[in-house]
């Protein structure tokens, strides 16, 4: 008995000592998301990478809750880099609907794809953005 009682400390502490030092618990929904069947529909065990990957993510939102100054959730960026000036936006030529832009813009991307933004815009393919501006057109009397 007493062999039993030892041998069952042992395991209780291996398993203690393997875990990591943060509270790591993962809920029961976890492990179902993991569990692994095979086509039979017969449960075959736990997926360890899906089972890493959760502890993983609970350790980094752990790591973000408890105000550690050496981590930080953004990358560092040089201070000459931190602010890109914003170019200016120039009215809208008259040519451009009547200097009132166009509402959307279609572009195609790199291999072909068509990408439709919206605002006003000087061209409806391949547009810049303009703001709109009113002309007053003296009338010819």
């Amino acid at each position: 008995m007493t062999r039993l009682f030892y041998l069952l400390g042992f395991a209780v502490a291996g398993t203690l000592w393997g875990m990591p030092a943060g509270a790591q618990s993962l809920s029961s929904g976890d492990y179902e998301q993991c569990s692994v069947y095979s086509p039979d529909g017969e449960y075959v065990g736990l997926s360890t990478e899906c089972l890493e990957r959760k502890r993983a993510r609970i350790r980094h939102y752990q790591d973000i809750g408890s105000g550690n100054p050496s981590y930080s959730a953004r990358p560092a960026i040089p201070a000459g880099q931190r602010f890109r000036p914003i170019p200016p936006i120039q009215s809208c030529p008259l040519w451009a609907n009547a200097g009132q832009g166009y509402p959307s813009t279609v572009s195609t991307g790199p291999h072909g794809q068509f990408f439709t933004y919206f605002g006003t815009f000087d061209s409806m393919v391949n547009g810049r953005r303009c703001k709109a501006e009113i002309h007053f057109t003296p009338r010819y009397n």
